[in-house]
């Protein structure tokens, strides 16, 4: 069973009902920068900022009040790693007693990435939308700039047109015509 816990991938400990762990495998002791050895019978609270373990304590009470549907309820906090850094983590929770004592047992999982993926997509959409309204800002622009122009351009060409004008001149001014009347339209 030991071997088991300590090449899961997940970490997996147990917390004894003062907050004292009492079994923590390699994967959820290096989540936090130490070895289990360090850990065991050291107090959860040195795994939370400012030894916070309030949502630790309220997970316990709503665990011990039979919440959860079988006892087993996940919640989402910070830890605190050996280097000071701070990080999000899930905790799956649910009690087992072993003779006249409960414990509670807990599947530990580092959200960082998770977190760093969903903020990335959001960044990333953000982006894409404020380059679609940079886009349509352009052509709506653009579009208004060259309806000038060409509006004056079909118009003196029309003037042009209106009066007597050697055939090669007012077969020029005729493609001239059709062409700016193609782009405005």
């Amino acid at each position: 069973i030991r071997a088991i816990l300590d090449t899961a991938a997940e970490g997996i400990v147990a917390v004894d009902a003062d907050g004292h762990i009492r079994m923590i495998n390699d994967a959820g002791a290096g989540m936090f920068g130490y070895t289990p050895r360090e850990l065991i019978g050291r107090s959860c609270a040195m795994l939370a900022p400012g030894g916070n373990i309030a949502p630790l304590g309220t997970l316990r009470d709503r665990l011990l009040a039979g919440e959860g549907g079988g006892g087993k309820i996940s919640v989402q906090v910070r830890g605190l790693r050996r280097d000071g850094t701070t990080f999000p983590f899930s905790l799956a929770g649910s009690t087992v007693v072993i003779g006249d004592q409960t414990q509670f047992t807990g599947v530990v999982r580092d959200l960082t990435d998770e977190q760093r993926a969903a903020q990335e997509l959001v960044d990333a959409r953000a982006r894409a939308e404020a380059a679609d309204r940079a886009k349509g800002d352009f052509l709506a622009t653009m579009s208004h700039e060259i309806r000038t122009p060409l509006n004056a351009i079909i118009g003196t060409t029309d003037v042009a047109l209106a009066s007597a004008l050697p055939a090669a001149t007012r077969e020029l001014l005729e493609t001239v015509h059709a062409s700016a009347g193609a782009l405005l339209y």
